[in-house]
């Protein structure tokens, strides 16, 4: 009872030193304003283990909340000054003077302060690497002209403009000045806003192609470096009094990439931290689309986590949206059928994967501009591909072997109209149809299906797949 009294205060305390209000925090972590209200007034017990290490990401704690808890006592006195995480490094830029330009109770175009370099996981080794290093001579021959891309629309003027990109040498120059700033103090290039940000818009377009594409690909410290840079830049126009939307709404496109590639790595909790930071850039950039993907990704590592409590609670934010489109409740069914099967729910699990077919079969062109993955075939592929793992947890969590057949069904329809060049993501949808052969007690299929990709699943570096192949050889071993 002492420790959770002591949380409550502390997590007030926080709270408050961060200038946050209890429905930004609550929004941020995937939970209703009202348990935080909760927890603060110590009318509910702490939250689980994963939701506490969120509140320690959205607060700066440095991991203080969650290790108390832990320990089974928290620190006496008032909050202290955070210190950096173990994905943290001090940086010896920051300053006095730019912790008061950001105050939170000073005059700012944003809703509270942006997060500062320390909250961001440190850099691997390869950060000294030259900009553009990673990208391949296919990825650079794939270079656009104009936006939107396939994925992704101008981070300023929206899906409309049709606005030009610059080359990539270009890009690659305006860049370095960016990254400059601050270190040198020389202003940005006259005129180059845009060019920058239609330039590093199609980058992310080319990185994520590329990591769809090569199993082996880790762009992890190239992208870190990027979002350093739009940080930086975003708090130069924050603390010039201009509001530096474009750059808010690119960082959080940028920060999904970022934690899926932490993700695929095993670092849960680095992939939650750019997760949150990139959910409070699209909220103040007031980018839906960013928002969703983020919510969508937050309740995949919450499941991945086993913490469905939250899996759902992010699935609903998401819905909730934007309740008038129909996009967004497309995702958050999907999202909550993948909840409801880990938690052996088949009646919500299919209710809500039939819900999210009808939705997807009735968008509309404004639907599918905000969320191009939705549109037509690739549509059909992400609710296909999303039904057979929502069908095989539903089996494994329940031991129903006609989920398990519907998953197979669904899985191969998916593999069927699967590009050839995603490697990575054939590699795991085929694991996943020989797990769902195993479900469904066709072990002789699930071999057949799995033996011409198993050295590859062995053998990858991304941890999504390896989890897969670790579920398939528990339920061929028990055979």
């Amino acid at each position: 009872m002492r420790t959770a009294a002591a949380f409550s205060r502390r997590l007030r305390a926080f709270r408050r030193q961060r200038g946050m209000t209890q429905r930004q925090l609550a929004a941020v972590v995937g939970y209703d304003h009202s348990m935080v209200s909760r927890w603060e007034r110590g009318t509910r017990e702490p939250p689980p283990a994963a939701t506490v290490l969120r509140l320690d990401v959205a607060l700066d704690t440095g991991g203080q909340l969650a290790d108390a808890l832990v320990r089974g006592q928290l620190p006496p006195g008032g909050p202290p000054h955070p210190s950096p995480s173990a994905h943290a490094p001090a940086h010896p830029s920051r300053t006095a003077a730019s912790a008061t330009a950001h105050s939170p109770t000073a005059a700012s175009p944003l809703p509270f302060p942006l997060p500062r370099p320390p909250l961001l996981p440190a850099p691997p080794a390869r950060a000294a690497e030259a900009y553009g290093g990673p990208l391949s001579a296919s990825a650079l021959a794939r270079w656009p002209k104009r936006l939107p891309l396939r994925e992704l629309n101008c981070p300023l003027h929206g899906s409309a403009a049709h606005c030009p990109v610059p080359d990539f040498a270009t890009v690659h120059a305006l860049f370095d000045g960016v990254r400059g700033f601050g270190r040198s103090g020389a202003p940005f290039p006259d005129g180059s806003d845009e060019d920058v940000l239609h330039g590093l818009t199609a980058l992310l377009e080319c990185l994520v192609v590329e990591n769809r594409t090569d199993l082996a690909s880790d762009d992890t410290a190239h992208v870190e470096r990027v979002l350093r840079a739009l940080t930086g830049w975003a708090e130069h126009l924050h603390a010039a009094g201009r509001a530096p939307r474009g750059q808010l709404v690119l960082g959080a496109h940028y920060a999904v990439l970022a934690g899926r590639l932490r993700r695929q790595n095993g670092q849960n909790a680095a992939a939650m931290a750019w997760f949150g930071h990139g959910a409070r850039w699209a909220e103040a950039g007031e980018d839906v689309s960013a928002r969703a993907e983020l919510l969508g990704e937050m309740s995949t590592l919450a499941r991945a986590e086993h913490d469905l409590g939250s899996a759902l609670s992010y699935a609903q934010a998401l819905g909730a949206l934007r309740p008038d489109r129909g996009w967004t409740a497309v995702l958050s069914h999907i999202f909550q059928a993948r909840a409801y099967a880990r938690a052996a729910d088949p009646y919500e699990t299919r209710r809500h994967l039939t819900l999210a077919g009808r939705r997807l079969d009735r968008l509309d062109g404004r639907d599918v501009a905000e969320s191009p993955c939705l549109e037509g075939a690739q549509g059909t592929l992400h609710l296909d591909s999303n039904t057979g793992a929502s069908l095989r947890d539903l089996a494994v969590s329940t031991g129903d072997r006609r989920a398990a057949r519907r998953a197979v069904a669904a899985t191969g329809s998916a593999l069927g109209q699967l590009p050839q060049w995603m490697r990575p993501i054939r590699l795991l949808l085929t694991v996943r149809l020989a797990d769902g052969h195993a479900c469904a007690g066709d072990h002789d299929a699930a071999w057949e299906t799995a033996a011409p990709v198993l050295r590859s699943a062995a053998l990858s570096p991304r941890t999504v797949i390896a989890e897969e192949l670790r579920g398939l050889s528990r339920r061929l071993v028990r055979t």
